[in-house]
Order: structure tokens, then sequence, then C-alpha cells
């Protein structure tokens, strides 16, 4: 299934559907009442998480996955839950443990973060004020990495004991951290905001192992961003299978990959596309540009993708 929010209203499509046929008739509309800020699946495709703003406050709604085939049970949600009692708090980052599907971790403004546990038909929330914006969780979701508004890594357990401190980039200009990808127990990939560029933001591979100096290098140009009019935010998706991490950002629309080196060794590198090869959001019109809201993966098509290079030479 494919979840697209469409500001109040959030829409079920089958993927095969969509793919095959092109067929845009959803299996199901739900009406929040309020408007949707974040949509995301759990590790086991069995819930849906929907993050609405009402009265100006974040709340979250979970839904069972299987309730939205027609006939199946009520579309409504199982449970919900406030995250703030701060007017004006919005979700800054938000991640599912990859291996619990009963536990999602949230970086709410003004620097709130929350663990979030299901229980049946009830919700445990453990929260803790640190001034975070990001969270990602270890690849066997027993810790959490949490990004703070100074540049700071923090790990976590997953009942919120400290576990280690990785320092920022020793640059000037990093700011806050806006995304984290976590890939091996040492190495992660983060996304920070740069303070002296209007809208800048830069992604950085970190080796952070313990009781040793970190190692950070910059890859300046990956999506070719900083076009759009929206505020800096990178929509990373690893695929540990491929070492390859795919990603978009809110101020650019073509699809960056980083891969590792034909050289071999764990040096990382941008991939560049062949002309008319690269992933680019499609544009409303010649002169109107799209930039992109999110990113999600479906790993259930079996159409074939081929560049316009392969195809001109069949």
């Amino acid at each position: 299934m494919v979840f697209v929010s469409c500001v109040t209203v959030f829409k079920v499509f089958e993927s095969r559907t969509v793919v095959k046929d092109g067929k845009k008739n959803p299996l199901a509309s739900i009406n929040t009442g309020a408007p949707i800020t974040h949509i995301t699946c759990s590790c086991d495709g069995l819930t849906l998480l929907v993050v609405i703003l009402h009265n100006n406050v974040p709340h979250v709604l979970f839904y069972e996955i299987r309730n939205f085939v027609p006939g199946c049970g009520n579309q409504v949600p199982f449970v919900s839950t406030s995250l703030s009692t701060v007017s004006g708090a919005r979700v800054q980052g938000l991640a599912w443990n990859p291996l619990d599907p009963c536990g999602v971790a949230i970086a709410a403004s003004p620097g709130t973060l929350s663990i979030i546990s299901l229980k049946e038909n009830e919700v445990d929330v453990k929260s803790k004020e640190i001034q975070a914006r990001a969270v990602g969780w270890s690849p066997k979701g027993k810790q959490l990495t949490v990004g703070l508004a100074d540049g700071t890594l923090e790990l976590f357990k997953p009942d919120l004991t400290p576990v280690r401190t990785v320092s920022k980039p020793p640059m000037d200009d990093i700011g806050s951290v806006l995304s984290i990808t976590w890939f091996t127990n040492t190495e992660f990939f983060i996304g920070y905001k740069i303070e002296s560029e209007e809208g800048g933001h830069v992604m950085m591979y970190v080796n952070a192992p313990k009781a040793k100096e970190s190692r950070f290098v910059t890859y300046d140009y990956l999506c070719n961003y900083n076009q759009g009019p929206r505020p800096a935010m990178f929509y990373p998706t690893f695929f540990a299978e491929w070492n390859l991490l795919c990603l978009l950002s809110s101020r650019a629309n073509q699809l960056g990959v980083l891969g590792q080196s034909e050289s071999g060794g764990n040096m990382w590198c941008e991939y560049e596309m062949e002309e008319g090869a690269a992933a680019v959001v499609q544009n409303i019109s010649v002169t109107e540009e799209t930039f992109p809201l999110g990113m999600a993966v479906d790993f259930t098509s079996e159409r074939t993708f081929t560049a316009k290079a392969l195809c001109q030479n069949l």
C-alpha cells in the first residue's frame, strides 16, 4: 500500500494498481479533521502513524493498516496521544524502531525527545528535554541517536539511559542536525544545517568509534540543492543490501546517491548519474518546479525501469 497525505486527508492506494495500471482511485480516504504533517509505517507494515496538528499542538494517531482493505474493519485510530502541551510545537524528526513495531522515537520543538511504546490499545510515552532536532535508530534498534540544536549527537538506550556523546563537526558554521542515518555500529550519514548560508544544509559521513576521534567527510553538492523556497531538510533512505544511500533535499529536485568507491575500502563517494538516468521530481510546468516533502520506497514493484540511453539502443 501507498499512503499519501493531502492537507487534512490521507489516501490509501494499492501500490500494484498504481504502478501497473496507473489507476488513481484510492482504497480509502480518511479525513483526520486536522492538518497532517507526517505519515509513516511500522517495520512490520501493520501499523500506520499519522501526525496531525490539533489546536496547534501535534497529536499522533495510530491505525491498523489491514483495516484499510475494504470490508476488513473500522478505519479509525485504535489509539492516539498528544506530543506536547506547548502551542506551536512541531514534530521535527520521527523514526520507527527498525525491529520493534511497537517503538517510535520523535523529536518535537522546542526540543523534546519522546519514546512512544504501543501496548495493546494504550501508549506509554517517555520524554526528555534536550534540544532534540532529529532521531535515528541503530540498525538493530537497540540504541537511539538524537541530533541536537548545536550539532551534537547524543546516544541513548530505548529507556532514555544516556550512552555517549559525539561532538559536532569542527566547522564554525555547522548548525542543528536535520537528519540521521545510522548504518553500522560507528558510522552515520548526518544532515546538518549551515548557519552561514540562508537555507544552507549539507550531508556528512561520520565515523565515531568509542574513545577515538570522530572522522567527518562532507558532500557539498549531493543533490545540487539550495534552490527551492522551503526550509532545509533531508529525506534519506539507506539500502544495506546494496550499500547505497539515496536522498532528497527539500530545496532540490534531483535524487542524490552515495555508494562505496569502486576501488574498494570504506570510502563513500557521490554517484554521478548519466544524462537521462537521474531521478528528478517532475515539474508542474516548464517554468514552475516542485520540491520534495518526503520519500518512501516500494519494494513490491515488479516493473523494470531502464535509462534513456538503454531505451534508445533497444
